[in-house]
Formats: C-alpha cells, sequence, structure tokens
C-alpha cells in the first residue's frame, strides 16, 4: 500500500494510541503529584486510558484496505466518460483547463486566450474542482514543485486514485508526473481524476489555461500539463 496511505489511514488510531498512553500516565501518576486527589480518579483515568488504547489499536490494525471500493469510483466515472464520448470525438479534442474552473474540449487548431470558453464544443464541470477543495495547503505551497508535490500526495494518500504518482518534471510552462497503477478507470478518459486535479490546480496556480495530453511509457501513463 501507498506510504502516503498508510500515514493517512492509521492517523486517527495512532492519536488514540497517544491519548491512552497520556491518560494511563496521568492516571497512575496522579496520586504521587496531588496526593489529596480521591483514588478513583487515578482509576477512572487509567481506565479510559486503557479503553482508548485498545481502540486505537483495533482501529490501526483492523481497518478495511479501502474506505470506499474502488470498483465504485470506477463506475461513476466510466459512466461520465461514456456520457462525454456519446456527445462529442473525444480523441479529435484538446481538453483544456481554464481558470476558472471549467474544462473545455476544443478542436486541435483553436486558439486559446484563457476566456470563458464559448470556442469550446463541449464544457464541462471537472471533478478536480471538487476535489481540490480537500486538499490541505494548496494556496500556501510555496512555488509549483510544492504545489505539484502535495497533489502527487492528494491523490495517491487522501483520495486513493492511484498506487503512486511521481513527479517527473516541473516548470513554470510544464508539469509533467508519472501515474502507476491507476485504481480508477482508464486515465486516457476524459476528465479522469488525477488528471483532472493536476489540471484544475496548475491553470488555478498559473491564472492561465493548460492543456492536458497523456501517452504511455513501459506500462506507466505519463500525464503532462502545459500552458497553452
Amino acid at each position: 500500500m501507498n506510504p502516503e496511505r498508510v500515514r493517512h489511514r492509521a492517523l486517527p488510531g495512532a492519536l488514540c494510541v497517544l491519548v491512552g498512553v497520556l491518560l494511563g500516565t496521568l492516571g497512575a501518576s496522579l496520586p504521587a503529584f496531588v496526593p489529596w486527589s480521591p483514588p478513583v480518579w487515578g482509576t477512572l483515568l487509567l481506565a479510559l486510558g486503557g479503553v482508548a488504547a485498545v481502540a486505537g489499536v483495533f482501529d490501526v490494525f483492523l481497518s478495511p484496505g479501502t474506505a470506499v471500493p474502488h470498483a465504485v469510483a470506477a463506475a461513476l466515472h466510466d459512466a461520465r466518460a461514456a456520457d462525454v464520448e456519446a456527445r462529442v470525438d473525444t480523441d479529435a479534442v484538446r481538453r483544456v483547463y481554464r481558470p476558472d474552473g471549467r474544462l473545455s474540449l476544443v478542436a486541435p487548431d483553436t486558439a486559446l486566450d484563457g476566456a470563458s470558453g464559448d470556442d469550446a464544443a463541449v464544457t464541462l464541470e471537472p471533478v478536480g474542482a471538487a476535489l481540490i477543495e480537500h486538499v490541505p495547503g494548496i494556496d500556501g505551497a510555496d512555488d509549483r514543485a510544492a504545489l505539484v508535490a502535495r497533489l502527487a500526495d492528494a491523490a495517491t494518500g487522501r483520495f486513493e486514485l492511484a498506487d503512486d504518482v511521481t513527479p517527473l518534471a516541473v516548470t513554470e510552462a510544464r508539469v509533467r508526473v508519472a501515474v502507476a497503477d491507476c485504481l480508477v478507470g482508464d486515465p486516457a478518459a476524459v476528465d479522469h481524476p488525477v488528471a483532472s486535479l493536476f489540471g484544475v490546480a496548475l491553470a488555478a496556480d498559473a491564472d492561465a489555461p493548460v492543456a492536458v495530453d497523456l501517452s504511455q511509457a513501459d506500462g506507466t501513463a505519463v500525464l503532462t500539463v502545459r500552458q497553452v
């Protein structure tokens, strides 16, 4: 399992164990530091600490492998991709995420100026616009490399969209990331959650439209996000 995902899953249980240890320590040492305290106070703290520690251990070791089965998210994504493909030839359009949070599917020869997207064959509400609201620290990223790293961690840990998302190259004009073992649908589909997350965030960061392209290299999907 991805280390970021393991940390995200284990955090509540680990905190519960820590609280249990602290309560148990306080209960055991209470008579020495507060001699006038009733004995029941120490006993109560010890009991609460034991319950918290045991609950934390159970949470860490007995939590399910995934919070929501990947098949659920994959089915939702596949249904939406099929709907879009029925409306437009997705192989003949560019996928452009705009700084206003919209996804435009435009003809390859269309000039893009960051306007409202009236030149698009189809304009969609990207799934990345909803996902990005749950990624902490986006606005506080020091630079583009830090932003890309946080997006990669969110894609693999918080959202469990792929087993591994590795930044390959990060510049002001272009970002390339490798997506290995995608867990939700076909990464080449329109508005795939990984591509959407990066497209929405990087378009907002650059305050300019970005095009998202996908290629395959040694069985790994390579996502390229570039300003247009």
